[in-house]
C-alpha cells in the first residue's frame, strides 16, 4: 500500500509543477496582451489549454489509483467513467476512505 502514496506524491509533485508554470505563462500573457487574432495570441491559448489538461489529467490518474489501489474497485474505463470517477470520489466509500474531492 505504501507504494500508492509514493506514486500519488510523485503525480502531485508534476501537476504542481505544470500549475505553476501556467501560472507563470498567465502573468506573462497579461503583462503583454497579445492581440487574440495575433500569433501570440493563438500560441499563448494553446499553452493554456495544454497545460490545463496535463494538470486535469494529473488529478484524474490520481483519482483512478485511488479507486483501483485502496478501494479496491477499479472503474472500466468505457464511455462515462470521468463522470463516473468523479462522483466516486466526491462520496466516502465503504467505510475505506472520507470523500477524496468535494462538490
Amino acid at each position: 500500500m505504501q507504494a500508492i502514496f509514493t506514486e500519488i506524491e510523485a503525480e502531485f509533485g508534476d501537476i504542481e509543477a505544470e500549475a505553476t508554470r501556467l501560472r507563470e505563462a498567465i502573468a506573462q500573457h497579461l503583462s503583454v496582451r497579445p492581440e487574440p487574432t495575433s500569433l501570440a495570441g493563438w500560441k499563448d491559448l494553446h499553452v493554456f489549454a495544454s497545460a490545463t489538461e496535463k494538470v486535469y489529467t494529473g488529478c484524474e490518474r490520481i483519482m483512478a489509483r485511488i479507486a483501483a489501489l485502496i478501494d479496491g474497485a477499479p472503474l472500466d474505463r468505457g464511455e462515462g467513467w470521468h463522470v463516473a470517477l468523479l462522483q466516486r470520489l466526491a462520496n466516502p466509500y465503504a467505510d475505506i476512505r472520507p470523500s477524496v474531492i468535494s462538490a
